[in-house]
């Protein structure tokens, strides 16, 4: 997968859990654990827009973008 989730970096800055995030978020916590540990395979607008909000962050400081062989990065 070339997109990942920074989920655990920011709930550490956060200081906060994802039972936590759970709670305020009221997503599921297997939902929230998924996107942890990188095996949501799809997050809806709706989740990443509450999880955004909880932890008072940019979609983008959430995710990263990895190229590899099945994307390689564009020509400059």
């Amino acid at each position: 997968m070339a997109i990942t989730f920074r989920l655990e970096d920011v709930l550490w800055e956060k200081r906060t859990t994802q039972a936590e995030l759970a709670r305020t978020t009221g997503l599921a916590y297997q939902t929230v654990n998924a996107i942890h540990t990188n095996r949501a395979k799809r997050v809806t607008l709706e989740t990443l827009d509450a999880i955004c909000t909880a932890l008072g962050v940019q979609p983008g400081e959430l995710m990263a973008w990895k190229p590899g062989p099945q994307n390689p990065p564009p020509d400059a």
